[in-house]
C-alpha cells in the first residue's frame, strides 16, 4: 500500500510480539528463580551459618561469657541431586520461554496471513473499480455519440458505484487487520511472510522438548528429595569465658559439637509420592502430545497441498473468464453485444481473479501453518 512503513522479517515481528506478552514476563521470571536455586545448590553450605552468644552475670562478680558459630555442612551426594535438580529446572524455564514464543508465532503468523487475504480482495477490488470506471468513460462517450441509450450509462455509472461501495470496504477489513497485527507486535511496520526453510529447523517440537525437560526435572527432584530426607547435620564451635567472682581468674575453654537429625518419611514420603504421580502424569501427557502433534502435522500438510492444487485451476479458470470478458469487450465497443452481458462477463471474471488472488495467499497461509506444526519457529 503507498504511503506504508517498510516491512519488517517475520522474526523481528516474533521478537517485538514476544516482548510485549504477559507469558514473556512470567519466563523470564521462572529462568530467574531457576538461576537462583542454582546458585543456592552451589553455595559452601546448605543453610546459612548462624552465631550464638550469651552472656550470665552471677553474684561477686561471677560472669559467663560463651560465642559460638553453627554451620551446616552437606552429606554426600546432596550437593550434586540439588545442583542436578536446579540445572533441570533452568532448562525447563528456557524451555518454556522456546514454547512461547512458539506460540507467539503462530499468532502473529496469522494476524499477518488475515492482513494479506484482506489485501488481495483489496487489490482485486482495486482492479475491478479500474474496469468499470474505464467502461463507465467509453459508455458516457458512445451515449454522447448517439450510439447507445441513457439508461446504459446509468447501468454502467451504478456499476461503478457499486465497485467503489466494494473497495471502502475491503480497505476497512484491511485497516481492521492491520490494527490487530500492530497491536500484536506494538510496530506499524508490514510483515515480510517470507518463511524460514523447514530443512534449518530443530530435531523436536517446542513442546515435545519441553515436555520431555520436564520430565527430566521432575525426576532430579525426586533423586533431591531422596537426598533430602533430613535436615543437614551440622557442627558447632564455640568459645566460652568463665570468672567465678572474687581472686579466682579467668578460665577459657573451647567446644566442638555435632547435631545429626534423624530422618523420617513423615516430610519426604508424600512428596516422593506425589513427583512419582507428576512423572506417570507427565509420561501420559507426552504421549497424547505426541499423537496430537503428529495429526496436526497431518492435517497442516494436508491443507498446504490442496491449497496448491487448488491454485492450479483457479489461475486456469480466471484466465479463461479474463479472456472470455475481453472477447465481449471487444465485441460491446463494436455493438455486438449487450451492455449487461458485459457487465455479467466483467463481474465474473473479477470474481475469479479475486479468488485466485485469495487462493495464492491462502497458500502462503497454509504453509505457515505448516511451519508452525512443524514447530519452526522464525
Amino acid at each position: 500500500m503507498p504511503g506504508e512503513p517498510a516491512a519488517i522479517a517475520l522474526a523481528q515481528a516474533v521478537d517485538a510480539a514476544w516482548e510485549r506478552a504477559a507469558a514473556a514476563a512470567d519466563a523470564r521470571g521462572r529462568e530467574q528463580v531457576a538461576l537462583a536455586r542454582q546458585a543456592a545448590a552451589s553455595g559452601l553450605t546448605p543453610q546459612a551459618p548462624s552465631v550464638d552468644l550469651a552472656r550470665r552475670n552471677g553474684r561477686s562478680g561471677a560472669n559467663e561469657t560463651e560465642l559460638g558459630v553453627v554451620a551446616p555442612f552437606w552429606t554426600p551426594g546432596r550437593r550434586s541431586a540439588l545442583g542436578a535438580a536446579a540445572a533441570a529446572e533452568l532448562d525447563v524455564a528456557r524451555a518454556a520461554q522456546h514454547v512461547g514464543r512458539w506460540r507467539v508465532a503462530g499468532e502473529v503468523r496469522e494476524a499477518a496471513w488475515s492482513r494479506a487475504l484482506h489485501q488481495a480482495d483489496l487489490a482485486a477490488a482495486q482492479e475491478q473499480l479500474r474496469v468499470l470506471q474505464s467502461l463507465s468513460a467509453d459508455v458516457d462517450r458512445r451515449v454522447l455519440a448517439g450510439d447507445l441509450a441513457r439508461a446504459d450509462a446509468l447501468v454502467a455509472r451504478a456499476e461503478v458505484l457499486g465497485a467503489e461501495a466494494l473497495l471502502a470496504e475491503m480497505q476497512q477489513r484491511v485497516a481492521a487487520a492491520t490494527t490487530k497485527l500492530t497491536v500484536l507486535t506494538g510496530l506499524a511496520n508490514p510483515v515480510d511472510l517470507s518463511e524460514p526453510d523447514r530443512s534449518a529447523s530443530p530435531a523436536e517440537h517446542p513442546e515435545l522438548v519441553l515436555a520431555r525437560l520436564e520430565g527430566e526435572r521432575t525426576r532430579a527432584q525426586l533423586e533431591s528429595l531422596r537426598r533430602s530426607r533430613r535436615d543437614p547435620p551440622e557442627v558447632a564451635v564455640s568459645w566460652r569465658q568463665e570468672r567465678s567472682g572474687g581472686a579466682q581468674g579467668r578460665q577459657d575453654s573451647v567446644g566442638v559439637a555435632l547435631r545429626i537429625p534423624f530422618g523420617t518419611d513423615a516430610r519426604s514420603g508424600p512428596l516422593e509420592a506425589a513427583a512419582l504421580s507428576e512423572l506417570e502424569v507427565l509420561r501420559v501427557q507426552t504421549e497424547r502430545l505426541t499423537e496430537r502433534q503428529a495429526a496436526d502435522v497431518r492435517t497442516a500438510r494436508e491443507g498446504f497441498e490442496t491449497a496448491q492444487q487448488q491454485v492450479a485451476g483457479e489461475q486456469t479458470r480466471a484466465a479463461l473468464l479474463r479472456e472470455r470478458a475481453q472477447l465481449l469487450d471487444k465485441s460491446f465497443r463494436a455493438g455486438e453485444t449487450a451492455l449487461p452481458d458485459l457487465l455479467r462477463a466483467l463481474a465474473t471474471a473479477a470474481q475469479a481473479d479475486a479468488a485466485l488472488a485469495r487462493q495464492r495467499a491462502a497458500v502462503g497461509a497454509a504453509r505457515a501453518r505448516l511451519n508452525q506444526s512443524l514447530g519452526v519457529t522464525p
